[in-house]
């Protein structure tokens, strides 16, 4: 299934991904991103959207059960990084992915592994307004932001003074001016999974919109 996978960035715009998966899941008391989803799994069904999107490389940042996520995700075309200090918090995570980031890179986007109903139209909407504005975009659904968030490479530099637990809310808060938000109809950008009764209530959804009988493949 793997292999069948390919980039379809455009050459005129250098967007990298971190995507981050490191945690586990402690609210859960299982690693939640191997969790069923349709035919294959939680990470599996995140990184498939990035990897059909315009993006130009992706960046996978592992920590808790690092040899099972290795093997699973060995066989696509992306970086794997090992965070080591995945237990202090996401921004750890963050630093170690920007470590790894292409020197022809435009934008740096953060994404969650643990957001399966990304789709590939939602982040090439989110490319689209990078080109044009070259601000902070971030997506908004009925008047909430949400994920990934796409930075100008400019702020590499504030992404990796990040600190413990902290995305990048802080430099969203200090740089008010610079967002481009993009009003999206899509909620899957506020749906992450913290808990089972999370993931139920996602796959509930995802069946819903017929998501699992969209790609023969899913």
């Amino acid at each position: 299934m793997a292999s069948s996978v390919r980039f379809c960035g455009s050459s005129e715009l250098w967007v990298s991904v971190i995507l981050l998966a490191a945690g586990k899941g402690k609210r859960m008391g299982l690693q939640k991103l191997l969790l069923p989803w349709g035919r294959e799994t939680v990470i599996e069904a995140v990184l498939r959207a990035f990897l059909a999107s315009g993006v130009k490389e992706i960046i996978v940042v592992l920590g808790e059960d690092l040899a099972l996520l290795r093997n699973l995700l060995g066989p696509y075309r992306v970086k794997l990084a090992f965070n080591p200090l995945y237990s202090s918090g996401m921004a750890s995570s963050i630093r170690k992915g920007l470590e790894y980031v292409d020197p022809r890179a435009q934008g740096i986007m953060i994404a969650l592994g643990d957001m399966p109903l990304i789709r590939p139209a939602l982040i090439d909407g989110l490319l689209e307004a990078f080109g044009k504005g070259k601000g902070i975009v971030v997506p908004v659904f009925k008047g909430r932001r949400g994920h990934p968030v796409l930075f100008p490479r400019s702020f590499q530099g504030e992404l990796m003074g990040l600190s413990g637990d902290e995305g990048g809310r802080r430099i969203l808060e200090e740089h008010r001016d610079e967002i481009i938000e993009i009003e999206v109809d899509d909620p899957a950008i506020l749906m992450d999974m913290d808990t089972l009764e999370d993931y139920e209530r996602l796959l509930s959804f995802a069946r819903s919109a017929g998501h699992f009988h969209e790609d023969p493949g899913t």
